[in-house]
């Protein structure tokens, strides 16, 4: 997927990359330039699944590229210009509305609301840096017709303790998306240096899935790398969630899959400063488990 920071500085309210607003006479011609990213991207041989109009549109005073893009704005740049320019080019790349927190259910759902513009949207996608991973099921019950995708979260050095991010990580942004009809769930930055760079003015503490460092070439696998592993791992392209409504508790948290060929992966979690026992049930078979205190598993079948 990619997601543009900033419009071009002079199609913008305030002539420069950072914050500011994209001015409504260049709407047809920012849509163009999306249009033209795309094919640029597949002639190299990087097709772009998806796109969204505007990275953090909600958080446009930084020092580093942004750009305000209110819920109303986003409707009308993606109604009645960069829709259209995608059927008119024949784009099968997907939009992805809002691309923003937990904290606002309102800006997407709005936005669906309007059957002209739902027909050039594939759904939704979210971060997690602030509000709670229910807003993904909020907005699948107001549109389950449409999906949803978690596409940012950053670990960093403002939270160390490796087993507290794990288990966040896993209640949170794995099993806690999954659970609320996310398709995906992506981490942000996949690698960086032993000094959390490179950055662009924006975070300076930011931690990777992986620390590379840049002088001995040693790889630090982190807590996010972990977290990750037990999905990736396991839950291949194409599996389906499948739906579960029991045993869920403050500390016990679970999540499980049908892969494509017919295997089964369920990832189960426990925060908790007890071992907690539980059985997994399926038809006349059953097996029995005892996960530790602070523990996650997957289990496949």
């Amino acid at each position: 997927m990619a997601t543009p920071w900033s419009a071009p500085a002079w199609m913008k309210t305030n002539q420069s990359l950072k914050g500011g607003e994209l001015q409504p006479e260049y709407y047809a011609s920012y849509a163009n330039y999306f249009v033209k990213y795309i094919k640029a991207y597949e002639a190299e041989g990087i097709p772009i699944a998806a796109v969204t109009p505007q990275n953090e549109p909600l958080h446009h005073v930084a020092n580093y590229p942004c750009m305000s893009m209110s819920a109303a704005q986003q409707l009308d740049f993606v109604k009645n210009h960069l829709g259209p320019a995608f059927q008119a080019d024949g784009i099968t790349t997907g939009i992805m509305l809002y691309d923003h927190n937990w904290d606002n259910t309102e800006y997407a759902i709005s936005i669906l609301n309007d059957t002209d513009v739902k027909k050039f949207v594939v759904g939704t996608a979210f971060h997690a840096y602030a509000g709670s991973v229910s807003a993904m099921g909020t907005v699948h019950q107001a549109h389950p017709d449409k999906a949803l995708y978690f596409t940012e979260i950053s670990g960093g050095r403002w939270a160390t303790n490796f087993s507290d991010n794990l288990m966040w990580n896993l209640e949170n942004i794995f099993i806690g998306t999954m659970n609320n009809w996310s398709k995906n769930a992506l981490l942000w930055n996949l690698a960086l240096d032993q000094e959390d760079g490179p950055t662009n003015n924006g975070c300076d503490n930011c931690r990777g899935v992986v620390t590379i460092d840049n002088v001995t070439g040693a790889v630090t696998k982190n807590e996010e790398f972990y977290a990750l592993a037990h999905f990736s791992k396991f839950v291949k392209p194409g599996a389906f969630r499948i739906s579960n409504a029991e045993l869920h508790t403050q500390q016990f948290h679970y999540v499980a899959f049908v892969n494509p060929d017919g295997s089964k992966a369920m990832i189960a979690s426990n925060n908790d400063q007890k071992p907690f026992a539980f059985s997994v049930k399926e038809g006349a078979n059953q097996f029995s488990y005892t996960i530790p205190a602070n523990a996650v598993v997957t289990f496949v079948w």
